[in-house]
């Protein structure tokens, strides 16, 4: 009686361990969730060490020189110091952007170069909302609105987009970082996409006028190697608004 009890209990537990073993093998995970419900989370670390034998100086306003890498401020380090470890940027995108219906994304970014990128009417802090948009698309077609990157400019400003570890005097000075407002996109050809929008203007989350801005556009991808683009933004600018024409 002992040892039918025995093997009974046994063959129970052998019984329940499988169970428990089919249970956990069906168990969904993380991935197959976000890969069923379209939705995308991807991310990057941007850390650097730089050193630089002499030092620029620029004048903050409040008369006390603040030592810089020179005119590219993406290259400053927050302690002033030649000989230093940043943390340049540590950025989330989650994003859900399906060819046909609604979507959003949202990127956040913090880090020494988040301080830089904020738009007007956002906190000048380590940590910037750096797009958020809502969209729809379908038949080719795709409308976003929110807070989204310039199309103007080969560099951009995550760093996996670039060849270099610094960007160019032009990206800085000659170029806007964001936008919001509303973007249109239509592709007549797989190889082809119009671009028309209207927004607050460069880097202009809150706008400092009644104004707007324009963005006119045209890419063409002729080969996976070979690919051209132009893009036009013309709008009053500052307060009181001045026309400001980019091609």
């Amino acid at each position: 009686m002992k040892l039918s009890r025995l093997a009974g209990a046994i063959l129970l537990a052998n019984v329940s361990l499988g169970m428990a073993s089919v249970y956990a093998a069906d168990a969904p995970t993380l991935k197959d969730v976000l890969g069923a419900s379209g939705i995308t989370i991807t991310g990057y670390v941007d850390a650097a060490y730089t050193h630089l034998d002499a030092q620029t100086y620029r004048d903050d306003g409040t008369g006390s020189p603040i030592a810089t890498f020179g005119p590219n401020y993406f290259d400053e380090n927050n302690s002033g110091a030649n000989n230093a470890f940043a943390l340049k940027q540590a950025s989330i995108t989650i994003a859900k952007q399906p060819s046909d219906g609604f979507g959003a994304l949202v990127n956040l970014t913090t880090g020494s170069d988040a301080t830089f990128i904020h738009s007007n009417g956002a906190g000048a802090n380590d940590y910037d909302v750096t797009q958020a948009f809502v969209q729809y698309a379908g038949s080719g077609l795709t409308v976003i609105g929110g807070k989204f990157n310039t199309l103007a400019g080969a560099e951009v400003i995550a760093p996996t987009g670039n060849t270099n570890i610094s960007r160019s005097i032009a990206f800085l000075n000659a170029l806007p970082f964001t936008h919001t407002g509303v973007r249109v996109s239509y592709a007549p050809a797989s190889n082809v996409t119009l671009y028309l929008g209207s927004n607050n203007g460069w880097d202009a989350q809150k706008d400092t006028n009644k104004s707007k801005t324009t963005e006119l556009g045209i890419s063409f991808t002729p080969t996976d190697m070979i690919s051209a683009a132009v893009y036009a933004y013309s709008g009053g600018e500052g307060s009181p608004a001045q026309t400001r024409t980019l091609i």
